[in-house]
């Protein structure tokens, strides 16, 4: 069964949107380089997975554009856990 949980909150600032999957997760010192350019994962090609390794180099420089950033940890029994954090504007 397929399962993604989203869930946000706010933390000393910071806008935190969590996204939870329950996918084949990323291999073990590739986590970083889920974020390059045209980078994917090596078992990705033959999985039958479509994409062209752009949609989290995208989000990563939106994310950075507006002075954030998204992180990515393996969760527990498999899949991944990324977490989009943007600052909070203050009240105008």
């Amino acid at each position: 069964a397929k399962e993604i949980t989203l869930h946000t909150w706010k933390e000393s600032g910071f806008l935190h949107v969590g996204i939870l999957d329950r996918g084949p997760g990323v291999p073990p010192g590739e986590e970083r380089k889920i974020f390059e350019a045209f980078y994917r994962a090596n078992d990705s090609l033959s999985s039958g997975i479509p994409g062209s390794g752009l949609g989290l180099t995208l989000a990563m420089r939106i994310a950075k554009d507006h002075g954030g950033e998204i992180v990515y940890a393996n969760r527990v029994g498999g899949g991944g856990h990324f977490t989009l954090r943007i600052p909070l504007m203050e009240d105008v």
